[in-house]
């Protein structure tokens, strides 16, 4: 991996985990960042749709994000660069907030929080520049094709 992209990619993780922890440690915290519709819409916080992609509702959402980060951040950093990943990452995490403000635009008192759709941005990136590549996920003896896994990545995110 470019060098460049390693340490960004392991500074959003850093970044990610300081920030959800907070998030972990104060209500407070929590509630002023997290993806609100209400507050985007009505209460002109925009912010929000940046800041509720690095802030996680538990250690194991974060882990699972940033595990997926890290393992598709190598080919991706490889086949365009730092600069692209940069836009490949906050275009898909400021992108995958707009649509779910779209699609809960009727809905006020929806409420999400994560980097799913920064990490969904980067998985399809890998995909697309590798659609052979597999992935080995921790306690499975054998590797699941990228894609099989960026499906299930987009379920689990929907689901959570």
């Amino acid at each position: 991996m470019d060098q460049a992209v390693e340490a960004f990619t392991v500074m959003l993780m850093i970044s990610n985990g300081v920030f959800s922890y907070k998030g972990f440690t104060s209500r407070g915290f929590y509630e002023k960042h997290l993806f609100w519709v209400r507050k985007i819409t009505e209460g002109g916080e925009s912010f929000r749709i940046l800041s509720s992609g690095f802030l996680h509702a538990n250690w194991a959402h974060l882990i699972f994000n940033m595990l997926a980060l890290y393992s598709f951040s190598v080919g991706v950093g490889r086949a365009v660069g730092l600069v692209k990943f940069i836009v490949i990452y906050f275009a898909s995490l400021v992108g995958g907030n707009l649509l779910a403000l779209y699609f809960n635009r009727d809905n006020p008192d929806y409420r999400a929080v994560g980097a799913s759709g920064a990490v969904c941005g980067v998985i399809f990136a890998s995909i697309l520049y590798f659609p052979d590549s597999s992935i080995y996920i921790l306690f499975l003896p054998i590797a699941i094709p990228s894609w099989l896994f960026g499906i299930g990545f987009i379920l689990i995110s929907i689901y959570g």
